[in-house]
């Protein structure tokens, strides 16, 4: 068992949430970002890196979330401070081709409303905020009644 921090742009939130559930059921205890997809002020974002550097000062190595291959500025100071403090640096990759889906993109995990059929209603007239349902409920529609 081990401790680990994952790294990386919050716009990866499915990413982050698969890598934390593969980190832990492997044994480890995750570390990750506080939020995802909020708009915060300049002292919030202060605030948050400095929380997020405790925590890779804690962690004994930092998982790195990439999907796209893509190191922004503050992944790439994420990396160079655990490495500064001798900690091992991991990226990780999902075999699951759903997390890559741009269609679950469109959806809002957080904040599920309506049912599955307004949500495909809703598709017609391209995506709409009025209907968000959590990526696990269109996945179970669509295993138990298949496309429509």
């Amino acid at each position: 068992m081990s401790i680990v921090c994952l790294c990386g742009s919050t716009r990866f939130k499915r990413h982050f949430l698969a890598a934390q559930e593969s980190e832990a059921l492997a044994g480890n205890i995750v570390l990750a970002p506080a939020m995802f997809s909020r708009a915060l002020d300049t002292d919030e974002i202060a605030g948050l890196h400095e929380l997020h550097r405790q925590k890779i000062e804690m962690a004994d190595e930092i998982v790195v979330i990439s999907p796209d291959g893509e190191i922004g500025e503050s992944t790439a100071s994420e990396i160079d401070y655990a490495t500064e403090l001798g900690k091992p640096v991991r990226f990780w990759k999902s075999d699951d081709p759903l997390l890559d889906d741009p269609l679950l993109v469109l959806i809002d995990d957080d904040r599920p409303t309506g049912t599955f059929d307004d949500w495909l209603a809703s598709l017609k007239d391209g995506p709409s905020s009025d209907v968000n349902l959590g990526a696990a409920e269109i996945l179970r529609e669509i295993r138990e009644h298949g496309e429509r």
